[in-house]
């Protein structure tokens, strides 16, 4: 039995070493290093300004030039949910454009930290045992337009991040973690046998 998950260990290894031949997808911007203790880090740079931020810049700037004046004449409480709206689109083109992300994997721990504008905005660690992989979903449908982000699963909930980047880099970043947990998985389990 012994021999035959060594067996399987290995051609995985093998799957796992074709994978991160291929490369990454052309045009990436995320940077992708293993460090001398075999630690995954994936940073992904902020997305900058393009075109939707600037629309839903000026969308902003439209919608609380209209709730800002409703919000004096009637009602107040019943424009909160008109407010918390126009501040997911604000939030989307002022602070989305600009937050960078690093993410590191080790043999024990992973943490991901975001930044905005140089600062840490928050940070999520944790054992390596207690995550489940990386999967592209959709995070936000901006203008008609999905825009997807890479999302880790762990025992404690998830983490996302990688917002703007395109697709492919997505995809390949999920094959890329997915790869690292899984060598760490099957290292272990060789740790295990000796």
């Amino acid at each position: 039995l012994a021999e035959a998950e060594r067996a399987i260990a290995e051609a995985e290894k093998a799957r796992i070493g074709l994978q991160q031949s291929r490369g990454p997808p052309f045009g990436a911007i995320s940077r992708i290093e293993y460090t001398d203790a075999g630690t995954l880090v994936i940073t992904t740079p902020p997305s900058g300004m393009k075109s939707d931020s600037v629309f839903a810049g000026a969308f902003s700037l439209a919608w609380f030039s209209t709730i800002i004046p409703a919000t004096f004449a009637g009602p107040g409480l019943f424009m909160v949910p008109f407010w918390l709206a126009g501040g997911i689109v604000a939030k989307q083109a002022v602070v989305d454009p600009f937050v960078a992300s690093e993410l590191s994997i080790g043999k024990f721990a992973w943490s991901l930290g975001k930044r905005y504008a140089g600062k840490g905005l928050k940070k999520k660690e944790g054992s390596t045992n207690e995550l489940r992989g990386a999967k592209v979903e959709v995070a936000v449908i901006v203008n008609g337009v999905p825009q997807a982000e890479l999302r880790l699963y762990g025992e404690k909930g998830v983490s996302g991040f990688g917002l703007g980047l395109g697709g492919d880099e997505l995809e390949y970043l999920a094959g890329e973690i997915n790869s690292q947990l899984q060598k760490l998985k099957l290292e272990s389990l060789d740790d295990d046998v000796v």
